[in-house]
């Protein structure tokens, strides 16, 4: 089973990143250790780390096969970036630079739970 996960702001709870992983856990800790490939994230991190705070992930939407939730990323990602700062870099896209509200969060939340 695959995950689309959010990462966000511990204080305002804006959404900055949108991932995928089979494993919620090791994905987490590998975003706290600000050793992956996307350095405009992992300064972030190290941000919120530097002040004693984390990142929120929040399960957005689940799929049985990678394939399946690569497309839900990507949609997602599609989305949302034209609403806010999505720290995320794609191959097919820049870095986008806006802030996800709360509505498209909560929205995307429901959805997950109606699959659970």
């Amino acid at each position: 089973m695959y995950f689309v996960y959010s990462l966000s702001h511990p204080d305002n709870f804006n959404v900055t990143y949108f991932g995928i992983t089979d494993n919620l856990s090791s994905r987490y800790s590998n975003h706290m250790s600000c050793n992956g490939g996307n350095d405009t994230l992992n300064v972030w991190i190290d941000s919120l780390l530097s002040r004693g705070k984390f990142p929120i992930l929040d399960v957005i939407d689940i799929a049985d096969d990678k394939t399946e939730v690569l497309n839900k990323e990507k949609e997602i990602i599609k989305e949302f970036s034209s609403n806010g700062i999505l720290l995320n870099v794609l191959e097919y896209e820049s870095p986008q630079s806006k802030t996800i509200n709360k509505k498209h969060i909560k929205h995307l939340a429901m959805k997950y739970h109606e699959f659970k």
